[in-house]
């Protein structure tokens, strides 16, 4: 009988996540963590990787989104997508774990003031048990115990939208008007909320205006990776 990559992950000795070789208790070998794409030149306000030295891109000076800033580790690329992939879709949870440690790692670096609370993106409960777990709340849950910040599960996904891949971001805000419900009182709270890549932002859009409807002072969206500007 095969055994799934949790078990795997407990019995096989300590290989690194994304060659293979021999690694230490961190999971990636140092060959494999120096080509991590790091975003290090990124709007302030929804972390889309920029070419220049601007600190805020044209589309959020011209609208700003609801959301008051977004903070992102990674270009979504290789091999971190490669990572990303492990932990979403093959449940590899030692790939959450790095993934998660490597977001602490820049968050320590960019982040003077903590939030009230972090609260994951939620999923719909149909996907959720189709997928056996919200990966954004594994990884918003090992920030909350290392940062000392409640973790607060703030909304539900009231409707169970279409999947958002193949749409662009017109499209996806339409799909995601009026998909999330608040569940706790947010009133003058400053909230983080994470999710693990922010594509075209228009979840964190959609969430982000409910929570300021709701009263939230501030809403920062932190993700593991943030995709480039979309083609279409």
């Amino acid at each position: 009988m095969e055994l799934p990559a949790i078990a795997l992950d407990l019995l096989l000795p300590r290989r690194c996540l994304l060659c293979d070789e021999a690694s230490s208790k961190q999971m990636l070998c140092a060959p494999c963590r120096a080509d991590l794409p790091w975003l290090a030149n990124a709007c302030t306000r929804c972390a889309l990787p920029l070419q220049d030295e601007a600190e805020i891109c044209g589309r959020c000076l011209g609208k700003p989104p609801a959301f008051d800033a977004c903070f992102a580790a990674f270009h979504y690329a290789s091999p971190v997508d490669r990572l990303i992939g492990q932990f979403k879709n093959q449940r590899r949870l030692s790939a959450g774990k790095i993934l998660s440690r490597l977001l602490l790692s820049i968050l320590a670096e960019r982040r003077a003031r903590m939030p009230d609370v972090i609260a994951p993106v939620p999923l719909h409960w149909r996907r959720q048990i189709a997928r056996g777990f919200n990966q954004a709340a594994f990884v918003a849950g090992y920030l909350a115990r290392e940062l000392n910040v409640p973790l607060v599960d703030l909304a539900r996904r009231s409707q169970a939208t279409p999947k958002q891949q193949q749409l662009d971001r017109k499209q996806r805000l339409r799909n995601l008007r009026d998909a999330f419900s608040i569940t706790a009182d947010v009133t003058g709270r400053r909230i983080a909320l994470l999710d693990d890549v922010v594509t075209t932002g228009a979840t964190a859009q959609a969430l982000s205006l409910a929570l300021k409807r709701a009263g939230a002072a501030r809403v920062e969206v932190w993700a593991i990776a943030r995709t480039p500007e979309p083609t279409r």
